[in-house]
């Protein structure tokens, strides 16, 4: 399985939308409209600390906001 089969079982299982990002080296415009299709993010490797580190606190205001 890929990451994103596995994150889109899990929202399906839990009925949650688990937030997800999917880290690749495949640079295809088709892999980037397929992950971002099932609402993820992506990031390309190599991934910069700063790019992670913006999307990580992304993820923490949006779940701030939701609470």
């Amino acid at each position: 399985d890929t990451g994103d089969n596995v994150i889109m079982n899990l929202r399906e299982r839990f009925k949650v939308d688990i937030p997800g990002v999917i880290i690749t080296a495949d640079h295809s415009d088709e892999r980037e409209t397929s992950v971002r299709g099932q609402g993820l993010a992506l990031l390309r490797k190599p991934v910069k600390a700063a790019a992670m580190r913006a999307l990580l606190n992304q993820y923490a205001r949006q779940r701030q906001a939701a609470e």
